[in-house]
C-alpha cells in the first residue's frame, strides 16, 4: 500500500503560518540568523496558500495556469469528461490576478491594493525563495 499525504489549500496555509512562529522563536532563542531562510519560505508558502483561496471562488479555474484554464473550459464544454491535469499558476500570476478584476466574483469582492512596499516585497520573497 503506497503512502500519501493528504492535505488542502486552509490547511496548508495555516500550516505555513505555524512553520513561520515556530522558526521565529528558534531565531529568539538561539539568534541564528539562518532561520531567516525558513521564515522566508514560510511566509512565502503561506501568501502563496492564502492567495489560491482568496482565487478559487466556487471552481479552480481562476489558480491555473492560462493554457490549463482554458483546456480545462473546453473539456467541460465538450462534457466528455476528458480534463486536463490542474496546474498552478505561478505565484508572481496569482499575485497579478489577486489585484485584478478576478477577485470581482462575489458581492462583497474586491481586489487587492498592495500599499508601503507590499509589491516589492512580494517581489524580493520570489526571488529569495526561487533561487
Amino acid at each position: 500500500m503506497e503512502n500519501w499525504l493528504e492535505t488542502d489549500e486552509s490547511q496548508e496555509a495555516v500550516l505555513a503560518l505555524q512553520l513561520v512562529s515556530e522558526q521565529l522563536s528558534h531565531l529568539e532563542s538561539s539568534g541564528n540568523p539562518h532561520y531567516w531562510t525558513w521564515i522566508i519560505i514560510g511566509l512565502h508558502n503561506a501568501l502563496q496558500g492564502f492567495m489560491v483561496l482568496a482565487l478559487r471562488g466556487n471552481n479552480n479555474i481562476n489558480v491555473l495556469t492560462e493554457d490549463c484554464a482554458r483546456k480545462w473550459l473546453e473539456a467541460y464544454e465538450r462534457k466528455d469528461g476528458k480534463y486536463p491535469d490542474q496546474r498552478l499558476d505561478k505565484f508572481l500570476n496569482l499575485y497579478k490576478k489577486i489585484k485584478s478584476d478576478r477577485m470581482q466574483m462575489h458581492v462583497n469582492s474586491r481586489h487587492f491594493e498592495p500599499s508601503g512596499t507590499q509589491g516589492r516585497s512580494i517581489r524580493s520573497s520570489t526571488h529569495f525563495v526561487m533561487v
